[in-house]
Parts: structure tokens; C-alpha cells; sequence
């Protein structure tokens, strides 16, 4: 076991830059924090960029390669948001809560789960008449001390049903990683 968690510890201390930067066609992104850490494959088609907290505030961007953050006419990003004590449907209603009191006219429609790389089920929701008008899709996953928010924004409904495939793929592309521990390596031997 100590020597799993080393190896893990390793890879993202090696894989994973301090500063933003963006993952290569056919690469991985492997966010990580204190407590957490999950990776996400690239997806063909779209430029992506790690660790972007202060560049563009979430913590994995993804856009079309034909454009560029934040302009694009389709978005996707995952967010990371630590644990109150609150459950993942406690959670969920609390972000859908932030919904409702910026989009008066805002709809929320409850989809089929979206499903991980390890099979598990992520609560998927709709939702369109923001205030921005933008339509997006909202998938939460909860690790051990995070969730996660995985969003899909478009512009306009015909970019969003466009690009709901390369959001189902997102999905599948990620994998969590439960068991991690900081390792002080001073007094580690």
C-alpha cells in the first residue's frame, strides 16, 4: 500500500507542473490538491489546459481547437469544491439553489447519469434560459473531501446538442483518485 501511494505521489509530482499548462493531444490532466486528485483524458477536437484556477477560474478548461477561452461557442470546464459535511444531493441542491436566484427564467431538467471511467454515475443536469443565454449541462461527482463539478456551456442549443458527445466523453474520461496523502519527504525514507 505505501508503496502504491508513493507511486501515485510520484507520478503527479512528476506529470503535473506547477503552473498552468496545456495538455498535449492524446495526454492526461491529473488536477490535484491537498487531499484530492483525479485525472482527465484529452478529448480530440479540444484544447485543454490544467491547474487554471487563476487564469480562467475553474480547474480544468476545455475549447474547441478551431477557437479560444473564453470566447468560444462551446465551453467545458470541471471545478473543485471542498466538503462542508454536506451530501452529494445536499450539494447539488445548493448549486441548483445559485441557479434559480441568477436565472429567474432559468429551467433545470434532471437527465440520465452520466457514467465515469470506473463505472461510476455522475447526477447529470440540463439547464437553459440563463440570463446570458447559454445552455449547459452539469455533471457532479464526490470523492472523498471534494465534489466536482463537470459543466458543458454553449451559446446557442444547436452548439449544445453538438457538443454533448464530446461532455459524455469528459465523463467517461474521468478517473478518481482516492487515496492520496501529501508525503513529507524530508522525513519520508
Amino acid at each position: 500500500m505505501k508503496a502504491r501511494l508513493v507511486l501515485v505521489m510520484a507520478i503527479l509530482s512528476i506529470a503535473v507542473p506547477a503552473n498552468s499548462k496545456d495538455v498535449p493531444s492524446g495526454g492526461a490532466c491529473l488536477p490535484y490538491g491537498e487531499d484530492y486528485a483525479f485525472m482527465i483524458g484529452a478529448l480530440d477536437g479540444w484544447s485543454s489546459a490544467c491547474h487554471v484556477e487563476q487564469t480562467y477560474g475553474v480547474t480544468v478548461a476545455l475549447w474547441p481547437t478551431t477557437s479560444n477561452w473564453p470566447d468560444a461557442s462551446q465551453l467545458m470546464y470541471v471545478t473543485v469544491s471542498k466538503k462542508a459535511g454536506e451530501s452529494l444531493d445536499q450539494f447539488i441542491e445548493e448549486d441548483l439553489q445559485v441557479f434559480r436566484k441568477g436565472n429567474a427564467n432559468g429551467k433545470i431538467e434532471v437527465v440520465p447519469d452520466s457514467r465515469s471511467a470506473t463505472g461510476t454515475l455522475l447526477p447529470t443536469r440540463f439547464t437553459s434560459g440563463l440570463t446570458n443565454g447559454r445552455y449547459e449541462a452539469i455533471a457532479y461527482a464526490e470523492q472523498a473531501s471534494v465534489f466536482l463539478i463537470f459543466g458543458f456551456t454553449a451559446k446557442t442549443e444547436k452548439a449544445f446538442q453538438s457538443g454533448m458527445p464530446a461532455f459524455k466523453q469528459l465523463i467517461k474520461n474521468y478517473t478518481p483518485i482516492d487515496k492520496v496523502k501529501h508525503i513529507d519527504n524530508a522525513h519520508s525514507s
